[in-house]
């Protein structure tokens, strides 16, 4: 006699027409999977960000020595974001009257948010001093906004003589001379250590002819 045995075979998780609900879970499966796996490669590309602060503030921030920003005059911080990470970047800084500044940071692909500080060292050497003479006679006279001289009322026939001593060298200083009547003159002049300067004369144009 034969006898019939009967296989059972396991039903699909998602038989044909039997469940709708089926491929959109499968999708959202898939996509888990998917960003799991870019997750990481995402991060090794994440853009880094720096904050270096300088002393004194007001100095020239480089990054790579094209990617560059003027730090606070308060707080002495440029802020750098869009940095490549998994790898070195070379840090310059500069500012009148001081050594330049070099230094080489990491950022690595998991600490973007870096910090570090970069202080300048002032160049030694003797101060300079500028003597200039100025036609007409009369007006303010100043040196770096701080450093100011008045003389009264303009007189057509006369010059001022004025001479600006104790000027820190490896800089710029700006003179700056105001007259009543006249257009206001400024000149920017570097000062080497010891230096003393003797300006050409210099002339104001009156306000108007």
């Amino acid at each position: 006699m034969t006898q019939t045995r009967l296989i059972t075979i396991p039903a699909r998780m998602c038989p044909m027409n039997r469940n709708k609900n089926c491929v959109p879970v499968m999708i959202f499966g898939l996509l888990v999977i998917a960003l799991s796996l870019a997750v990481p490669a995402a991060a090794l590309n994440a853009p880094g960000t720096l904050e270096v602060y300088t002393s004194p503030g007001g100095s020239s921030v480089c990054i790579d020595s094209d990617y560059c920003r003027v730090s606070s005059e308060t707080t002495g911080m440029a802020y750098f974001s869009g940095l490549a990470t998994n790898q070195y970047h070379t840090i310059i800084v500069t500012n009148y009257g001081f050594q330049t500044y070099t230094d080489t940071i990491y950022i690595d692909p998991y600490a973007t948010n870096l910090v570090t500080s970069a202080i300048l060292q002032p160049y030694s050497g003797e101060p300079g001093s500028v003597y200039v003479e100025i036609y007409p006679y009369g007006g303010t006279i100043c040196m770096d906004n701080t450093d100011c001289s008045s003389y009264g009322r303009a007189d057509y026939s006369g010059s001022t003589s004025v001479q600006f001593r104790n000027l820190a060298p490896y800089q710029y200083h700006t003179l700056t001379v105001s007259l009543e009547g006249y257009l206001p003159y400024t000149q920017t002049i570097w000062m080497n250590p010891g230096a003393s300067t003797t300006l050409p004369d210099i002339k104001l144009q009156p306000l108007y002819r």
